[in-house]
């Protein structure tokens, strides 16, 4: 099993549409020039009314790569479609670290009325970086699940698309429950797998990323809470200076003979303040939406170690099975018809000699079952 890992290098100027710049993260991830997914939302649009309104979003989808028929796209989704999307992607990418999903906790900083701009705003960013990180990923950008999302022409205002990845979702498991030879497992009713043994033989690889991920998310969420800390102090202080602006310019009508002075500089105060606030909700909705999103990366790749740990389990479990039967086999092969070379098995061949039973015709049947057992195990 491959397990695929996607750090974003696209620069923070193209994703988030800021001046603030950061380091890029250089990868070894494959160069996309030749095949590229370029995804834009745009045009939100309320449909309904009262409690059963919604906002969709227009997706334009551009792209060169092979599984899509067409070249450019355009479909309408709504919020709870990108929830259905991501279920399902789970679902049929086990093995591929996805994109944090496009949750309501990430809008905890948007207070009002959820049909504000603002509001609508904030929504369609994010949903954006969301599908851009999928374009980029070089598994789930030919997966089926998002080609679906992406090229389905639908109604505008409907939310068909819930059916349709549900539909593709349970196609693709069954699909590959039929490849996964669960028939296998279902015919060893001896064998017990428990869901919490530990990997017998661990692989020191993926020992040492689950270690510098633990160290990645507590630092990061050390860096998120230092910055809610600083974000609460700075926001005092830009309430303390807008109501000092606003004593200089009412000082200003009381000094008449320096009036224009102190007007001055009380407005020169009131741009620092306007400043401030514009910069806290630069760090507020870009920056430290960013570290989220980070810290759920983390929590990501490491549900994906556990899955892979708990197949490595099951992988050690068949195979101290097959090493069983395979020992078994070998001494039901070395018994010979007139007697054994344990006193159980000479005592068994007795038994079935009283009841009527041919040993040799029994033996023969048992390496029949075994050879079965081992074949279907390996």
């Amino acid at each position: 099993m491959m397990f695929s890992t996607v750090i974003d290098s696209t620069s923070w100027e193209e994703e988030q549409s800021t001046t603030t710049s950061l380091p890029s993260v250089h990868t070894n991830v494959e160069n996309f020039t030749e095949n590229r997914l370029t995804i834009t939302l745009t045009e939100p649009r309320k449909n309904g009314d009262g409690s059963s309104g919604y906002i969709s979003y227009l997706i334009l989808t551009k792209t060169t790569l092979k599984n899509f028929s067409q070249k450019e796209y355009s479909v309408r989704r709504r919020f709870q479609d990108f929830i259905n999307l991501h279920k399902a992607l789970s679902e049929a990418h086990p093995a591929s670290i996805l994109p944090p999903a496009p949750g309501k906790h990430r809008m905890e900083y948007i207070t009002g009325d959820r049909f504000s701009q603002e509001f609508i705003e904030k929504r369609r960013t994010a949903l954006q970086s969301y599908l851009q990180r999928l374009s980029r990923h070089p598994i789930l950008q030919k997966s089926e699940v998002l080609k679906t999302f992406l090229t389905e022409d639908l109604t505008a205002g409907t939310s068909t698309t819930t059916t349709d990845l549900d539909g593709e979702q349970k196609s693709t498991s069954r699909q590959r429950s039929n490849s996964s030879s669960n028939k296998v497992f279902e015919s060893f009713s001896e064998v017990l797998l428990n869901a919490f043994s530990k990997v017998k033989v661990p692989d020191q690889k993926f020992l040492d990323l689950k270690g510098n991920i633990d160290n990645l998310e507590e630092n990061l969420i050390s860096v998120e809470k230092a910055h809610h800390r600083l974000l609460k102090q700075q926001t005092e202080l830009e309430q303390d200076m807008t109501e000092f602006a606003n004593c200089v310019i009412g000082l200003s009508e009381m000094e008449t003979q320096i009036k224009l002075s102190i007007n001055d500089f009380g407005k020169i105060v009131r741009n620092v303040t306007i400043a401030l606030k514009d910069k806290l909700t630069v760090e507020e909705t870009v920056y430290l939406n960013c570290i989220q999103e980070y810290i759920s990366y983390c929590q990501q790749v490491k549900e994906v170690l556990k899955t892979r740990d708990q197949k490595q389990v099951d992988v050690e479990e068949l195979d101290n099975y097959l090493k069983n039967h395979i020992a078994d086999r070998d001494r039901t092969m070395s018994t010979s018809r007139f007697g054994g070379n344990r006193l159980t098995e000479f005592l068994q061949g007795k038994f079935q000699e009283i009841k009527g039973v041919d040993s040799e015709v029994a033996r023969q049947q048992k390496l029949d079952k075994l050879a079965l057992k081992i074949t279907e195990v390996k």
